[in-house]
């Protein structure tokens, strides 16, 4: 009988977000065929991961570390993944999001020889515009970096479009794959109740993501400003992120408080879908 195959998912931790969700989703088929590492950065976990599941920490950061600091670790976690890579003898490194993306890619450019692909599950372009020195870095590192990887994985068309016209990737190199979804698990957790704060039987909105400014809930808080008196509505928005304050102060400045919810991170935000009347995003 072969040993089984080892494969190693770099991703920064695992809380509340879209690649991490997808992250947590892909461990359990994997580990029907692989002997899976899951690699972090930092020691966050909130969705629930297969007990066989192995966890290596490159480090135990903080999270509201400067973005400087974050740049120049950057080759020193990159040695530290291709030295763990050779010690456990790992077949495929994924790694999903960019600053994971550029410790795996350096530490192919080190010398690690594995078969190394990145997920891209954004649009570099966008997130990354303008003349900061963050914007730049990260615009310069995607292009340098990106055409090392065996394989890019793109969750939509339009990551790859961005992908190929702006930094000039080969669209060859470029597949794309839809998110996973669990169809009866989603069906099973939707049934759960949910007290929905403010009370029923206002037109409920709901939207969920992480509360960044990517997401734009600013918008989302200025048409409902001009919806209100007039419309009995709520909106809840699940998520949680560096904008959380930011935006509660912003409720209590339009006089929404009683209208709109931030509800935090749930796991299960699909029985919040369930009751809703509309997603927005």
């Amino acid at each position: 009988m072969f040993p089984r195959k080892k494969i190693s998912i770099l991703i920064y931790s695992l809380a509340g977000g879209g690649a991490e969700r997808v992250v947590s989703i892909l461990l359990r088929p994997l580990l029907l065929h692989y002997d899976v590492y899951l690699v972090l950065m930092n020691d966050r976990i909130v969705y629930n991961i297969p007990p066989a599941t192995k966890i290596h920490y490159l480090e135990k950061s903080d999270p509201g570390e400067s973005g400087l600091l974050k740049f120049i670790k950057l080759p020193l976690l990159a040695l530290r993944y291709k030295s763990f890579c050779r010690k456990e003898d790992i077949s495929l490194s994924i790694a999903f999001m960019n600053r994971p993306s550029y410790v795996s890619l350096l530490a192919k450019l080190f010398g690690n020889t594995i078969n190394t692909l990145v997920s891209e599950r954004s649009t570099p372009s966008q997130i990354y515009s303008g003349r900061s020195p963050l914007a730049v870095v990260n615009r310069w590192l995607v292009k340098r970096l990106y055409p090392m990887a065996d394989q890019i994985i793109a969750n939509s068309l339009g990551n790859k479009a961005d992908l190929v016209d702006n930094f000039r990737i080969k669209p060859d190199k470029i597949a794309v794959i839809n998110n996973p979804v669990d169809i009866r698990e989603v069906a099973s957790l939707a049934k759960e109740s949910v007290v929905m704060p403010g009370g029923r039987g206002a037109f409920a909105f709901v939207s969920v993501g992480r509360l960044d400014a990517g997401k734009n809930h600013q918008l989302l808080l200025q048409v409902v400003s001009e919806l209100q008196p007039e419309c009995d509505l709520r909106l809840y928005l699940l998520g949680d992120g560096p904008l959380r304050s930011e935006l509660q102060h912003e409720i209590e400045t339009l006089g929404m408080t009683n209208r709109v919810f931030l509800v935090g991170f749930d796991p299960n935000p699909y029985r919040w879908l369930d009751k809703a009347d509309c997603f927005l995003f």
